[in-house]
């Protein structure tokens, strides 16, 4: 446990140094009590468990969620028993330049959709699926890949397609 808080730890020095004159886009979503989880999976839950005035110093907090809620990534292991973890993904290839290509209105995405764009030297890919959605609702439609999607994408050389 420590070597995965020590790596980081020294992500997020790195990501204040590297971002110092550059600036940062955050694409997560707000972890808030209502917001929409995988139907049947473990909602998100906050609650405050000691107030600074209750311990002299601090706020004391706790939350409860699933690994799937909210803004997340998928390691590869949540698709092949025999992938990467989480803890065993190098942090770094989640910062920096991305192209974003809208695929709003996309039941599916593979090659027939993302060969009509311009990807070369793209470093990082994310999708943009929707125009907006109730967070506080699972949809009843989202795009998924299709089976070609991943012979289409080695180029990114373990680079995030979100």
């Amino acid at each position: 446990m420590a070597q995965i808080e020590q790596k980081y730890a020294y992500f997020f020095r790195m990501m204040v140094i590297e971002m110092k004159n550059k600036p940062w886009i955050d694409i997560s979503q707000p972890l808030t009590n209502d917001i929409a989880v995988w139907p049947g999976d473990t909602p998100f839950t906050f609650k405050l468990s000691f107030t600074k005035e209750q311990t002299g110093s601090v706020n004391i907090g706790q939350f409860t969620t699933s690994a799937h809620t909210g803004t997340h990534i998928d390691a590869p292991y949540h698709f092949d028993e025999n992938g990467e973890k989480v803890h065993e993904l190098d942090v770094n290839i989640y910062v920096g330049q991305a192209r974003v290509v809208d695929v709003t209105g996309c039941e599916m995405v593979g090659k027939e959709e993302l060969e009509q764009f311009s990807l070369e030297g793209v470093e990082r890919l994310l999708l943009k699926t929707s125009d907006g959605r109730d967070l506080g609702r699972f949809p009843e439609k989202f795009t998924v890949f299709r089976e070609n999607i991943g012979p289409f994408l080695p180029a990114w050389n373990g680079r995030p397609v979100c």
